[in-house]
């Protein structure tokens, strides 16, 4: 589970590698983050001279999370570490391209460009 505080790594190509989580929108304060959930990190790791900045605030989606989701279908998914990928207000990503898969819940919540640059919806 992704709380405020938590480190998360970015999956994208915008040059960001670790962020920081600091607020997890539409949940109360003490919920955490599930797939597919909006929330707001600070990049801590950069690659330099890429889109990214270090200490700069971001919009991101959690893609990938450490706890189980079970689906509709009664399977379960499950992740090794917590991720996400950096977004724009319109829910449409910064970066390019997604490193490595991410689930295919995001398309029911209409991160319908995300999904699709991503190598495999799980």
């Amino acid at each position: 589970m992704i709380y405020q505080g938590s480190y998360l790594r970015v999956l994208d190509n915008t040059g960001a590698l670790t962020a920081l989580c600091i607020k997890v929108f539409g949940k109360t304060p003490k919920a955490p983050a599930r797939h597919g959930d909006k929330i707001l990190v600070v990049v801590k790791t950069i690659i330099p001279n890429k889109k990214a900045k270090r200490h700069h605030q971001y919009l991101a989606v959690v893609v990938w999370n450490p706890t189980q989701l079970r689906r509709e279908d009664g399977s379960y998914i499950k992740f090794d570490y917590p991720a996400c990928v950096l977004v724009r207000r319109d829910k449409l990503p910064i970066g390019t391209r997604v490193r490595g898969p991410v689930c295919k819940e995001l398309r029911e919540l209409q991160y319908i460009k995300l999904v699709s640059i991503a190598s495999l919806a799980l």
